[in-house]
């Protein structure tokens, strides 16, 4: 461990809370989305306030993962990870084919930004459906991309991968199942 009582290669207190902060603004503005998207008449428009409320969804998993990594609970929150990195890389995947599809439809309907919620085919607000899902994918990337990462910390620790322990520190401590000392295997196994 280093002077700061944390792991090499984990990030600081201070960039955990820009994290945590980060995810909390991602948060509020994918729920203004969506209730400025459905509660405002003016603005009506389903496509935009379910991608807004499924970003602000993808912000807040993001931000539990964090939290959790703080709290250092290892030994079950590891197993939960796998979770969430299948739920990220899934959904990071459906939102570049749904960015793509709005695009498209935007493309060919030739759509113009505003209004978004006229009645015409140019007027469901594709442009702006497809920017929510942009985030959407942020979001779900975020969430795919920290996941995997506390999940390798937690797998690749020293007392976790005797393996790596081995080539980091230069001793066999925790190199095999039951292993309590750190003598050279020449010398357990005689």
């Amino acid at each position: 461990m280093n002077e700061n009582n944390m792991e090499p290669g984990e990030p600081s207190k201070a960039m955990m809370r820009c994290r945590i902060g980060y995810s909390c603004v991602g948060i509020i503005l994918g729920i203004s989305v969506f209730i400025c998207f459905l509660a405002t008449p003016a603005f009506y428009n389903l496509h935009i306030s379910l991608w807004g409320f499924a970003s602000a969804f993808f912000a807040f998993l993001t931000m539990i993962v964090h939290i959790q990594h703080i709290k250092g609970d290892r030994d079950v929150w590891v197993y939960r990870l796998k979770l969430f990195i299948l739920i990220g890389f899934f959904t990071a995947l459906g939102c570049i084919i749904a960015f793509v599809v709005y695009l498209v439809l935007a493309i060919v309907q030739k759509q113009v930004l505003l209004p978004v919620n006229g009645d015409e085919d140019t007027e469901k607000g594709y442009y702006l459906a497809s920017i929510w899902v942009f985030m959407t994918w942020k979001w779900s990337f975020a969430l795919f991309l920290t996941s995997r990462s506390y999940r390798r910390n937690y797998t690749t620790r020293p007392e976790s991968n005797g393996f790596l322990n081995f080539i980091l520190y230069g001793n066999l401590l925790f190199c095999y199942p039951g292993a309590i000392t750190s003598q050279p295997l020449e010398e357990e196994m005689a």
